[in-house]
């Protein structure tokens, strides 16, 4: 994601007027600042530029995007779990390239060595294949927290009053 806005956009599924969109804005922005402090000193709440570039790399999930999917879906009473919007957003991604992976490994091939086509084409399939290991991360998470809460279930099933706490809720997962 570019920024907050696109995030938002993505979650609650279509475009946001200018008045629901500064509306969003505000209500992610007072719940990621929170009321931080430090040994009396209050740190300057959080503003859009602190939710920029937001991306799933080589090195995981930006927690800054994890952060804004969690508040949105809250705040916009979505069902989906933050994994599995992760995992929309990244097959959206996929399919809009113009090529798939294997097309782009074919062609990869196929080209001049050291050439502006093959630094191009490395740079897709290196994209495309981030995507894929993020997504197959993800899926697995995901599919593991669903199998341990049945094997819990399965162990201990609790009394028929006895709920779970409400408002618990793991970031990202759930």
């Amino acid at each position: 994601f570019s920024d907050i806005v696109e995030a938002l956009e993505f979650v609650y599924g279509e475009y946001l007027g200018p008045g629901e969109r500064q509306k969003a804005i505000n209500y992610v922005l007072d719940s990621a600042s929170g009321d931080i402090s430090i040994e009396g000193t209050v740190i300057a709440k959080k503003t859009e530029d602190d939710f920029r570039r937001l991306k799933i790399s080589h090195e995981g999930v930006d927690g800054r995007l994890l952060q804004i999917l969690q508040i949105a879906r809250v705040m916009m009473d979505k069902a989906e779990s933050v994994g599995d919007l992760l995992v929309k957003r990244i097959a959206q991604q996929l399919r809009d390239f113009s090529t798939t992976l294997e097309q782009d490994e074919a062609e990869l091939a196929s080209v001049d060595p050291g050439s502006r086509k093959e630094a191009i084409l490395r740079l897709r399939v290196s994209k495309k294949r981030i995507l894929l290991r993020a997504q197959a991360a993800i899926q697995g998470a995901i599919q593991s927290k669903q199998q341990q809460q049945q094997a819990q279930q399965k162990a201990a099933p609790s009394p028929a009053g006895d709920e779970e706490e409400e408002g618990y809720e793991e970031v990202f997962l759930d």
